[in-house]
């Protein structure tokens, strides 16, 4: 029981000096020249990735189905279920509506 409390209070007293350095800590930084041409000058690479998980392409070919068409199904709404059940998921509760449209066409 003592050699925990031990090691607790030399790890408190160690933790207060790590803060102290911390807290008094400061930033150091240099400018060698203002003005460098273009070609000098590092620039991090970027990727600009399409975020777009659910393409519209996906949802008309959906749509193409008569199945679908027999129950007066539109874009938006097929969207919007497809996107709520399939891509958010489990915190959804799909109505009857939503259930007979993935039932009979999305997942047979």
């Amino acid at each position: 029981m003592l050699d925990w409390f031990l090691a607790i209070l030399i790890s408190l007293n160690e933790n207060k000096f790590v803060f102290e350095e911390f807290r008094h800590a400061s930033v150091k930084y240099s400018l060698e020249s203002p003005t460098v041409s273009l070609a000098e000058v590092y620039f991090p690479s970027l990727a600009i990735c399409n975020m777009n998980i659910l393409r519209r392409s996906f949802i008309e070919a959906i749509l193409e189905d008569a199945g679908l068409k027999e129950l007066n199904v539109g874009y938006e709404e097929l969207k919007h279920i497809v996107f709520l059940v399939f891509i958010f998921g489990g915190d959804y509760q799909p109505t009857d509506r939503d259930n007979k449209i993935i039932d009979s066409k999305i997942m047979p």
